[in-house]
Order: structure tokens, then C-alpha cells, then sequence
């Protein structure tokens, strides 16, 4: 107990005496809410401890994502076309003669017709380079007439066969395979100068192999492991034979030139 010391307005100074109450006494819900200070510290830990994964998790995922970007692109393993090969093909041609009777002039006709054949060969491959060569052989069975200079006679050419030996050079493009190829042509052909009133001649006629060069370009494509078709257009000129028969071809020059489109089925080895 304290005394207190008190005076009224118009009287004497008097005192008297308070007591203390103790303040676990008090209403517990008088009590001032507790500070934020006195949150719990394993609280404080968890917000940091959540808030650390969060930031390193978006590093990681920012991280792969940038690594997934510089990824090298990985291109498929080409299609195999290396080793030996055979086919077969047919198409068509077209046969040019050229016939130069020097003091007389120079005749020149067309003929078209189908030819067919074997070809075969042998591939190599580096990647998607690939180079080697081939060969064939097509029957061919055409006729180019047209009327010599002196118009009283028929010029005549049959062509019975057409070959080559090539080399060749190429490369992959997806499934295809495409390819050039360049080299020695050869051509066997008979040639007859006749009178268009059928009197016989004597001496105007005989045949040769001829020998020249030949190019050409085409593409094929694997339908199986070991099968593939093909498509092929190629130019070949057999060179020139000077002809010493009779009149009226006497010292004419006789040429031979072919333009062929063929398509051919092939099994690999």
C-alpha cells in the first residue's frame, strides 16, 4: 500500500492509501496483441527456405532451356547406294543422220523409235558423295530415211544398237539419289543409198561401229533395301565415217547422234 497525498480546493491537506494490483490479475483478453517480433523463428526459416528454392529453380529451368536452344541439329544417315548393281531399261530414242556429200551438199533427218537394254555397275559412297561407274547395252531397231542431195536417190540409216561405258558421279538429296554420268559411246548402224524407181545400185550400201562419247543426268530412288527405279535422259554422238562407195556417195561423210529417255528397275548387291 502507497499513501497519497491529496488536497481539496478548500480544505486541509489529507491523505490515504492505494493498493497495487498485480498485472497477471488482469483480464487476460486486455492483454496488447504481441509483436511481429515475436513470431516464431522456425516460421521466418520457412519463408526463406521457400523463397531460395523458388529462385533457383527458375535459374535451372532458364539453364535448360538456353542449353535446349544450342542444341546441334542431327541430320538422318543418308541412304546406302555403295556396291554392285544390274537393271534393265526401256525407253525411247531419237536418231539424227547426217550425210555431207562435200560438192553436193549436206542432207540431215530424224527418226524416232524404242530401244531396251541391260545396264550394271558398281557404286561408292563417302557421306552423301557418291561415284563409280556403269555400262550398257540397248537393242534398238530404227530407221532414218530422207532424200540424198541428188533428190533421184533415197539416203538410208538403221540403227541396230546403241552401248556405253561411263563413269559416274552423284550425290544424296533426301531419298534420291542424283547423278551425271560421262564417257565412251558405241553404236553399230547400216546405211544404203537406192534409187527411188527401183533400179538397183551397185556399191551404195554397207555398215559400220561407230564410236563417239555420250552424257547424261538422271535420279533414282530406293522403293526396297535392294531395289530402286530410275529415270535417266542422255545425248551420245558416235562420231563420222567418210564413205568410199560408189556414186552418188562417193567421199560423203556420214554421222550418227542419238537424244534417249529411259526408265529402268535395279537390283543392288
Amino acid at each position: 500500500m502507497w499513501p497519497i497525498w491529496w488536497r481539496r480546493r478548500d480544505g486541509p491537506l489529507r491523505t490515504t492509501t492505494s493498493t497495487v494490483i498485480p498485472f497477471s490479475t488482469l483480464d487476460q483478453g486486455a492483454r496488447r496483441p504481441p509483436d511481429r517480433r515475436s513470431r516464431p523463428k522456425s516460421i521466418r526459416r520457412l519463408i526463406a527456405t521457400t523463397a531460395i528454392a523458388g529462385l533457383t529453380a527458375t535459374a535451372s529451368i532458364a539453364q535448360d532451356a538456353k542449353g535446349a536452344s544450342a542444341a546441334p541439329t542431327v541430320l538422318p544417315a543418308p541412304t546406302y547406294w555403295g556396291g554392285w548393281f544390274v537393271g534393265a531399261q526401256i525407253g525411247g530414242a531419237q536418231f539424227q543422220s547426217n550425210w555431207d556429200f562435200r560438192n553436193d551438199g549436206r542432207v540431215s533427218d530424224s527418226s524416232t523409235g524404242f530401244i531396251g537394254g541391260l545396264y550394271g555397275g558398281a557404286n561408292f559412297q563417302d557421306d552423301r558423295f557418291v561415284y563409280g561407274f556403269d555400262a550398257y547395252y540397248n537393242a534398238a531397231n530404227t530407221s532414218v530415211d530422207q532424200d540424198c542431195p541428188n533428190t533421184a536417190f533415197s539416203c538410208s540409216a538403221d540403227v541396230s544398237y546403241t552401248a556405253a561405258i561411263r563413269g559416274r558421279v552423284g550425290t544424296i538429296v533426301d531419298a534420291w539419289h542424283l547423278y551425271g554420268a560421262a564417257g565412251v559411246a558405241f553404236s553399230k548402224a547400216s546405211y544404203e543409198a537406192t534409187r527411188k524407181n527401183g533400179d538397183p545400185v551397185d556399191g551404195n550400201y554397207g555398215s559400220g561401229n561407230y564410236v563417239g562419247w555420250t552424257i547424261a543426268a538422271g535420279a533414282e530412288r530406293k522403293f526396297a533395301e535392294n531395289w530402286s527405279a530410275r529415270f535417266e535422259i542422255g545425248y551420245a554422238d558416235y562420231g563420222s565415217e567418210t564413205l568410199s562407195n560408189n556414186e552418188p556417195v562417193r567421199n560423203t561423210e556420214f554421222e550418227l547422234r542419238s537424244t534417249t529417255l529411259t526408265i529402268g528397275i535395279t537390283r543392288h548387291f
